[in-house]
């Protein structure tokens, strides 16, 4: 059975509760896909999420421009909704 539902996860600079998000994630032994759009600057965040997707075949994580408010919130969310 193909699985054809993906969980977005947005994040920007948001470290405490993204990491949190995954370890429930694990926990829960989720079975969906899961796609997680960066606009942050966070490089420690970036590091360690890049680890996780490169562990788990079911975690994709890809990492946008980082801009300074939520402006192009909506250009980041169009893009990976498309890349999905």
């Amino acid at each position: 059975m193909i699985n054809d539902v993906t969980l977005l996860l947005t994040i920007y600079n948001r470290r405490k509760f993204t990491l949190r998000w995954i370890e429930f994630i694990k926990q829960f032994n989720c079975p969906f896909n899961i796609y997680i759009c960066d606009g942050g600057n966070d490089r420690f965040l970036q590091q360690k999420l890049q680890k996780i997707a490169k562990k788990n075949k079911k975690i994709i994580y890809k990492k946008f421009t980082y801009y300074k408010n939520y402006k192009n919130f909506y250009e980041k969310f169009y893009l990976a909704t498309k890349n999905i």
